[in-house]
């Protein structure tokens, strides 16, 4: 960690403003365009039984703690983490090629490519 403030014990990487799943697939439907499926507790005790408590149950988690030396959190609520993580569908990629032969030898092999 860059603070030094941070360095001494454990910290929750937890958000400060904690929401329940309800809220959560609510919002994230909202940011997908997308009808929530609010039935997460149905599928996963169907799928790992007893296990899901273990992902469903309520965890009483503070970021107390972080704040109190005055971290600031870049997404102190759900939904604007959450538009930053699958908000933006549009992602660019540029790539480049470096090709060891003079431009035009290049642009006449994409042009008639020979084997």
């Amino acid at each position: 960690m860059h603070r030094e403030s941070l360095n001494d014990g454990i910290y929750n990487a937890v958000s400060p403003n904690a929401v329940r799943n309800k809220e959560f697939t609510k919002t994230l439907g909202k940011i997908l365009n997308v009808q929530p499926f609010s039935r997460a507790k149905i599928c996963f005790k169907g799928r790992i039984g007893e296990l899901s408590e273990l992902l469903l149950g309520s965890q009483r988690v503070n970021a107390n703690k972080i704040s109190d030396t005055g971290f600031k959190f870049k997404y102190p609520h759900i939904q604007e983490a959450l538009k930053e993580v699958c908000g933006n569908t549009y992602h660019e990629i540029k790539t480049e090629q470096w090709v060891p032969q003079p431009v035009e030898r290049t642009f006449s092999f994409l042009r008639k490519p020979e084997i």
